[in-house]
């Protein structure tokens, strides 16, 4: 989709190599101009970092590598993938743009 809308993006692979393999984890992200995002939106070491509430003086840090299956995935193999994940994400945008504003709570008649 972002290919077909001209968007130059390429598959990169986040990876935190921690002491233990059980600390250890990887993330599939995209990449776009030397900006790297996922599913929640832009995607850094100083952003995850304070997703995961990380303290500020642990050393922690994120390595990005290629991924090597990005040629592997066959866009016409996810195409009913994709389809159903639209008309989710199209169903809870008109859900959250159509719901009333949430009330405020009456401070005035709150006790101390």
């Amino acid at each position: 989709m972002l290919i077909e809308n001209g968007l130059d993006v390429s598959l990169v692979t986040a990876c935190h190599r921690a002491v233990t393999v059980d600390r250890t984890w990887y993330h599939l992200v995209v990449e776009h101009d030397g900006t790297y995002y996922d599913s929640l939106g832009e995607f850094s070491t100083e952003i995850v970092r304070k997703r995961l509430k990380i303290h500020p003086k642990i050393e922690w840090d994120l390595t990005y590598r290629p991924e090597p299956r990005e040629d592997c995935y066959d866009e016409d193999d996810f195409a009913d993938l994709h389809d159903f994940f639209v008309d989710a994400f199209r169903a809870a945008a008109k859900r959250l743009n159509s719901a009333p504003a949430p009330a405020l709570a009456d401070t005035t008649k709150m006790r101390v």
